[in-house]
């Protein structure tokens, strides 16, 4: 109802399409669940960055607090709480994807020797060091905002700006999620 705002939508009102890299697992924005701080459940289209926020902060969510499990491990053992369930994970199997049989994993495939070499490289080997390691977590600090503009022009080309190591395949996302053609994008 705040004058200068066209639109408020969430998970529910896109179309459920997942985008991800090694594993497609995560909506535009949340549906049903959201899985962790910071993601996104609702966007907002406005006549100007401040209308916006203002929109923004009138938002109100409500949240269950769903079980979690912080040890990697543990959330690999039966019982654990799904971070996504896995019949979902296997309707957005990317074509390279191998699901794994238990849950709250990814699976990529494994490039080079066969298990065999492997076994003969480890006996020929003068020391093999069997040992557990944890690091602590690290992330990449990002040098630009994690933001987007989207512009639809005159012929109804949506003119995306992004900040975006890889825009060719936000350019599939976008073709793949909205279902648009290459033409309908620049």
């Amino acid at each position: 109802a705040l004058p200068g705002v066209h639109a408020v939508l969430t998970g529910q009102d896109l179309p459920d399409y997942r985008i991800g890299r090694a594993m497609r697992d995560m909506p535009v924005l949340a549906r049903d669940k959201v899985r962790f701080f910071g993601e996104k459940v609702a966007a907002v289209a406005a006549e100007s960055v401040e209308i916006a926020e203002a929109a923004l902060g009138l938002i109100e969510v409500e949240y269950d607090e769903l079980p979690a499990v912080y040890d990697p491990l543990e959330a690999m053992r039966p019982g654990a709480p799904y971070i996504h369930e896995p019949d979902t994970v296997r309707a957005w199997a990317t074509p390279v994807q191998r699901v794994a049989d238990y849950p709250n994993s990814v699976n990529v495939a494994i490039t080079g020797e066969s298990p065999e070499a492997m076994e003969r490289a480890f006996a020929a080997a003068d020391h093999v060091f069997e040992h557990t390691y944890r690091t602590p977590i690290q992330h990449q600090g990002y040098l630009e905002p994690y933001a987007c503009l989207v512009e639809l022009d005159e012929q109804g080309v949506a003119n995306v700006w992004a900040s975006n190591k890889a825009p060719f395949l936000l350019l599939n996302y976008l073709r793949e999620g909205l279902g648009l053609t290459r033409d309908q994008v620049d």
